[in-house]
C-alpha cells in the first residue's frame, strides 16, 4: 500500500480508532477533484472479525459526505468481498475517472488482483 504521498496535511483526512494501549484500526481518505478516495484500511488482527473495519468505512463515507464528495473509489487486493458487504461495486478501468486513475493509490498498486470500487 503506498504511503510516500501521504504529507502531514492529508492527515486531517484519516481517522484513527484506538483502545487502552495503542493504535487499532486507521482509514483515510483523499479528496481528488469531486470525489475521493478510501485508502488504507488496516484494522489490527486482534480486532478482525468485529465490525472495526465496517465502522472505520462508514466514519469515511461520513466525512465524504461533509466534503460532498458523492462517490468513493478504492483499489483493493483481499478485502473486495468486505467492500461489496458495505455497498461497493466493482468497475472496469475505464470506469474510473482520470484523475483517480494517475493517483498513487491506483497507479502504484500493480497486483493483477486488485479490484477497482466505487460506492456513488
Amino acid at each position: 500500500m503506498p504511503s510516500d504521498d501521504i504529507k502531514a496535511n492529508a492527515l486531517a483526512l484519516f481517522l484513527v480508532c484506538r483502545d487502552a494501549v495503542g493504535v487499532i484500526g486507521v482509514v483515510g481518505l483523499e479528496r481528488r477533484g469531486e470525489v475521493a478516495v478510501l485508502r488504507s484500511l488496516v484494522v489490527a488482527d486482534q480486532y478482525a472479525g468485529r465490525g472495526l473495519g465496517r465502522r472505520l468505512v462508514a466514519a469515511a463515507e461520513e466525512l465524504a459526505a461533509t466534503l460532498q464528495a458523492p462517490a468513493l473509489y478504492l483499489r483493493t487486493t483481499f478485502a473486495h468481498l468486505l467492500f461489496e458487504h458495505l455497498g461497493f461495486r466493482q468497475i472496469n478501468p475505464d470506469e474510473v475517472p482520470p484523475n483517480i486513475r494517475n493517483s498513487p493509490q491506483f497507479t502504484e498498486v500493480r497486483s493483477p488482483n486488485a479490484a477497482l470500487m466505487v460506492k456513488p
